[in-house]
């Protein structure tokens, strides 16, 4: 695509150069108001050369221009070839867009859910955790008062073993 400007604009030049050689060699068709009575012998070689040149010329301008219609052709082709891979392309990338978007739109609700799925078992945590430690008070203090009443106990039991122990003699 960008040697296309470039090769017309080479073709045209060629062209309008040939169409100028062409008009300066092709013989001339000048009023004779006297007529010429001796002709050079060289003149009717030189309207011959000029018109295989002339010809040459053509047959050249003709191959050149089918040259460059065949290489036009080629670029067009291979333009064609090009957008329609391109457009393959950016269809695969298209799909590849919408399917990319469609996992971030999952794991962007996955995510939601999720922050709300942590904030709730941190508000258990929490709750538990309180459960616990009030228990784990209550269950202090009950013990508590256990060990100082089985203390008590065993204290006056010990008292009482002693008292026995003493009215036994022993």
């Amino acid at each position: 695509m960008k040697y296309l400007g470039s090769a017309v604009a080479v073709g045209l030049t060629i062209i309008a150069l040939a169409a100028t050689l062409v008009f300066n060699f092709m013989p001339r068709q000048v009023e004779n108001t006297a007529p010429v009575a001796v002709q050079s012998p060289a003149a009717p070689a030189v309207n011959e050369a000029a018109e295989i040149d002339a010809a040459q010329l053509q047959t050249l301008m003709q191959e050149r221009e089918t040259v460059y219609q065949g290489q036009i052709a080629q670029l067009e082709q291979d333009i064609r070839e090009r957008e329609a891979a391109y457009r393959q392309q950016i269809e695969t990338l298209s799909t590849q867009l919408v399917t990319a978007q469609e996992e971030l739109s999952q794991l962007q609700t996955q995510e939601i859910t999720l922050k709300t799925q942590a904030t709730e078992l941190e508000n258990a945590r929490t709750a538990r955790l309180t459960q616990y430690q009030t228990q784990l008070q209550q269950a202090q203090t009950q013990y508590s008062a256990l060990y100082a009443d089985l203390q008590a106990r065993i204290t006056q039991l010990q008292t009482q073993l002693v008292e026995a122990q003493a009215q036994l003699g022993r």
